[in-house]
């Protein structure tokens, strides 16, 4: 992974609180290859802890939910009203500017950029979020999480084993990763997303191949308003037999 595919991927990361969260797994390591990319990351950190302890620090007065919810005008006159409001307005604009930059370096939202990300998450280092052999418990928790459940496994992947499941994000809408190991012990990952998170999904229920880098390959097609994501390490033909 390269410092421009990482910065995407890290732009949303924050210290503390994603470091064992799956999808920066690739990313992060890249950050400790490159000192360039750590430094970016720690500004960043830097500008998100900033913004953080100035919103913290705004007084709101006590009586302003009830003068919204009685839609009446909220006194403005004096200087003790004043500060708050100007403090809201810079947080607003460091707001407006953060916006800005994230618009211009984000990743686009397309399947194919989707389709690479969650090949390269399992190529890395990666974790579950729960691990179990049994399929309804895996379902249930991504359910309870928010994560999509109503999901129809292809026949022949019934029959594998099942080790866990984790819950992940891509341009902000849940996305579901569900592990399994088939008798050579191969390891196979299913995402599962709605069809409107990625604007340009698969619209046929007849799978389609792409080859990774590091030996991956992925079949994609959508079925019943999901879109799916079936990799494995090998090629399409020793991955067909799990569709």
């Amino acid at each position: 992974m390269n410092s421009r595919d990482a910065k995407q991927i890290l732009w949303i990361y924050r210290a503390g609180t994603d470091r064992d969260e799956p999808q920066f797994a690739d990313a992060l390591s890249a950050m400790v290859r490159d000192s360039e990319l750590r430094r970016w990351v720690e500004q960043q950190d830097v500008v998100f802890q900033a913004v953080r302890r100035k919103l913290s620090g705004i007084d709101v007065p006590r009586d302003l939910r009830e003068k919204i919810v009685r839609q009446r005008p909220i006194e403005h006159s004096t200087t003790q009203w004043l500060r708050p409001v100007l403090q809201i307005a810079a947080v607003l604009l460091v707001f407006a500017s953060l916006t800005t930059f994230w618009l211009r370096s984000h990743p686009k939202n397309n399947f194919a950029a989707y389709e690479g990300y969650v090949t390269r998450l399992v190529s890395g280092k990666y974790h579950m979020s729960y691990e179990s052999n049994d399929r309804e418990r895996i379902r249930l928790f991504l359910e309870r999480n928010q994560a999509p459940a109503q999901y129809a496994l292809p026949p022949a992947l019934t029959r594998t084993t099942a080790l866990g499941c984790a819950t992940l994000s891509w341009s902000g809408n849940p996305v579901s990763m569900l592990c399994f190991t088939d008798a050579q012990q191969r390891k196979l990952w299913l995402f599962v997303t709605s069809r409107d998170s990625i604007p340009d999904s698969p619209r046929k229920a007849t799978p389609s191949f792409e080859q990774h880098a590091k030996g991956f390959v992925s079949a994609s097609w959508t079925a019943n308003g999901y879109t799916y994501v079936l990799t494995m390490q090998g090629d399409a033909q020793v991955l067909s037999e799990y569709l």
